[in-house]
């Protein structure tokens, strides 16, 4: 976030789905993350490679208010100041960076099983989203700006969303585990935090983890992520700590990729 606010053309680059911050944020339901990058001039008209917009996806993950909001803005006639006009401008006159790619395409993605269009993640963020995901968001955006691919879902589990967490955790190179306090714990869905970290320990999958908590509650994390476990502690429970994300954290994230090369 502090990255958005001292390169504003930052706000609107988008990953290779065409989600930009505010997509992400809107998935989420981060209310105050859409505010901020709405006030430093976020497109809030940008469409995804569904064609969606952020409204659309903040609607479809059952974020009314925030989908409201936006709404709201939307039928407003938007009126650019000069600074803005000219970072579009220098954008679609550009090449844009590796990592995030500008586009207004209405045409679907194609499956995340085609094989031939599918690009393996080098890191996959594992994370239980009521507790870390202004986190998980935030530190996304800074390991992208690296160079890095990495998946984050930001869609309700259930049907093709499940075999893409699949398909993404089988794939990466390295989980990030994000371990707040009920991480690893049985969710509702077929697949949570629980079967993510099953499958990480039981395949011997590379993993980084974030101690984000003094305590993880449930079994399977006291379990797995305890007694000689390297970590990163970062105290970070509350939003406003997930917001900044600590460079040695993305340094350290970096670098332990960089080891299993």
């Amino acid at each position: 976030l502090d990255m958005l606010h001292e390169d504003k053309q930052l706000v609107d680059l988008t990953d290779k789905n065409g989600d930009s911050p505010l997509h992400v944020a809107c998935s989420f339901g981060e209310g105050e993350i859409v505010e901020m990058l709405v006030s430093i001039g976020a497109n809030i008209r940008l469409l995804n490679k569904d064609g969606k917009r952020a409204r659309d996806v903040a609607k479809e993950n059952g974020w009314e208010e925030i989908a409201n909001y936006l709404g709201s803005l939307q039928q407003r006639k938007r009126v650019l100041p000069p600074s803005r006009i000219n970072d579009l401008s220098h954008s679609l006159t550009t090449t844009t960076p590796a990592t995030a790619t500008t586009t207004t395409s209405t045409t679907p993605s194609p499956s995340v099983w085609a094989s031939d269009n599918f690009d393996p993640p080098d890191i996959f963020i594992s994370l239980r989203f009521g507790e870390a995901s202004v986190a998980a968001v935030v530190l996304k955006g800074m390991l992208e700006q690296r160079g890095l691919r990495v998946f984050l879902c930001s869609e309700q589990c259930g049907g093709d969303v499940q075999n893409k967490i699949v398909k993404n955790l089988v794939h990466c190179k390295l989980v990030v585990i994000l371990g707040t306090r009920t991480f690893g714990a049985e969710g509702d869905s077929a697949f949570s935090t629980y079967a993510e970290l099953n499958y990480v320990i039981n395949n011997k999958k590379p993993f980084f983890y974030v101690k984000m908590c003094k305590k993880i509650e449930s079994e399977l994390g006291q379990f797995h992520l305890s007694g000689n476990i390297l970590y990163f502690r970062w105290d970070a429970e509350t939003r406003e700590k997930q917001r900044r994300v600590p460079k040695k954290l993305v340094d350290g994230i970096v670098k332990k990729l960089h080891s299993l090369s």
